[in-house]
C-alpha cells in the first residue's frame, strides 16, 4: 500500500474492529483489553503502517480533561433508559481519552426544572452539554447564554433549531409522522375517524411529528377525519410519574366511550403502551387501528393481542452516543468539521415483526 498520506489511529482502529481507546489503550500498554483485541491492534499497526505521533501523544498527556454534562428528562423510563445505555457506551469508549461524565436528569419537561438541571452542570465544571430541551423555543435564551460563555450545547432527541446549539443528533420527526399516517392510512383502507395524542407537544419532536402526520393524511388520504387533537402535556407541571401515566389511560379510556364511531388513534409517543392497556381493557382491540412510537415489553405484548397495530420506532442510545462523541471532538480536536445534523432514519415495528 501507498505511505504517502499517515495512517491514522482511526484507520487502525477500523481495520483491527475496535474502538479508538482500545487502540490509545494497547499503544500506551494502559491494560484493560483482551489478547484477542491486543493481537487485532498490534497486527493492525503492523499491516498499515502506523507511526504513533509522539508530539501529539505528549500534547495529549498534557490536555485537559473533558467534562462532558448531559441532562434529559427521565419520564417514561423504559424509553430513557436506552438513552442511559448510550451514554455507558460512550463512557466505555471515551473515558480512556480523558472523558468525564456528568449526568443531571429531571424527573419532568417542566422548563425551570431544566434551566436548574443546567445551571447544576455548569457548576460541576463541565466544558460541553448535551441535551434534551423540554422546550423547542422557550429555552433558546438560555442556550444561548450558555454558549456565550464557552460551553457548548448539542441537543439530541429533539431540537431547539433557532437557538445558538451547536449540533442535534435525532431522528426526522417530520418523516417519522409520515410514515405513522401511512400505516394508519392503510390499516384504514384510507377512510375513518380518528384522534390524535399529542403527549408533550411542546417538545419540538413531537410537533414535527404532528406536522408530519397531518400533512401526509391530507395529501394521500383525504377521507380520514382528524376529529380531535388531545394535548396531552406534563411540560410545566411536575408529574408524579405513576400519576401521569394513569391520567393518559384514564382519558384513554373516557374518550374510547366517548366517540362511538372512532376507528383509530395515532399517540406521538412511547406512551403508546397506556392508550392500548384502556383499549384492551375496554375491549376495542379489535375496533381500534392504534399507529405510535417506539418499542416496550408492553408495546410488544400488546402489539402481540393486536391492540396495537404498528410502531414507529427510533434509536435513542445511538443518537446520544452521538451526541456525546461529535461533543468531545469538538472539544478535544476543534480543527475537525463538525456534523451539524445528525439524523437517522426511524424502523418500523409491525406484529408480524415480532
Amino acid at each position: 500500500m501507498s505511505i504517502d498520506k499517515k495512517t491514522t489511529i482511526r484507520e487502525v482502529a477500523r481495520f483491527a474492529n475496535v474502538s479508538i481507546g482500545t487502540v490509545d489503550r494497547v499503544l500506551n500498554n494502559r491494560g484493560n483489553v483482551s489478547l484477542e483485541k491486543e493481537k487485532a491492534v498490534k497486527e493492525a499497526v503492523a499491516k498499515l503502517q502506523y507511526e504513533p505521533n509522539r508530539v501529539a501523544q505528549s500534547l495529549a498527556k498534557q490536555r485537559r480533561k473533558v467534562k462532558i454534562g448531559i441532562t434529559f428528562p427521565d419520564v417514561e423510563r423504559y424509553f430513557w433508559a436506552k438513552v442511559k445505555d448510550g451514554i455507558d457506551r460512550a463512557e466505555k469508549e471515551l473515558q480512556p481519552l480523558g472523558v468525564e461524565f456528568v449526568v443531571h436528569t429531571t424527573s419532568s419537561y417542566n422548563i425551570e426544572e431544566q434551566v436548574n438541571a443546567l445551571e447544576a452542570l455548569k457548576n460541576q465544571g463541565v466544558h460541553g452539554i448535551c441535551m434534551v430541551p423540554h422546550h423547542f423555543q422557550k429555552l433558546n435564551s438560555t442556550i444561548d447564554a450558555y454558549a456565550e460563555a464557552g460551553i457548548p450545547i448539542i441537543t439530541f432527541i429533539s431540537d431547539s433549531p433557532e437557538s445558538r446549539r451547536l449540533a442535534y443528533m435525532g431522528v426526522d420527526d417530520v418523516k417519522s409522522g409520515e410514515t405513522a399516517a401511512k400505516l394508519m392510512g392503510l390499516y384504514l383502507k384510507g377512510k375513518g375517524k380518528i384522534l390524535i395524542f399529542a403527549i408533550h407537544r411542546e417538545v419540538l419532536c413531537i410537533d414535527e411529528r404532528i406536522q408530519g402526520f397531518l400533512h401526509k393524511l391530507h395529501s394521500e388520504f383525504p377521507e380520514i377525519e382528524v376529529m380531535n387533537v388531545y394535548d396531552v402535556s406534563g411540560g410545566n407541571h411536575l408529574y408524579d410519574y405513576e400519576n401521569y401515566q394513569d391520567d393518559v389511560q384514564h382519558l384513554t379510556e373516557r374518550i374510547l366511550l366517548e366517540y362511538e364511531d372512532l376507528q383509530g388513534i395515532y399517540v406521538t409517543n412511547s406512551l403508546t403502551n397506556y392508550v392500548g392497556r384502556a383499549a384492551l381493557s375496554l375491549g376495542f382491540q379489535d375496533k381500534l387501528s392504534i399507529i405510535g412510537h417506539e418499542t416496550t415489553e408492553d408495546t410488544r405484548h400488546l402489539m402481540a393481542t393486536n391492540t396495537i397495530d404498528a410502531l414507529v420506532c427510533q434509536t435513542p442510545d445511538i443518537e446520544v452516543y452521538y451526541a456525546a462523541k461529535q461533543m468531545y471532538e469538538y472539544l478535544a480536536v476543534p480543527s475537525k468539521p463538525l456534523n451539524l445534523k445528525f439524523k437517522r432514519r426511524s424502523t418500523i415495528l409491525i406484529n408480524e415483526l415480532l
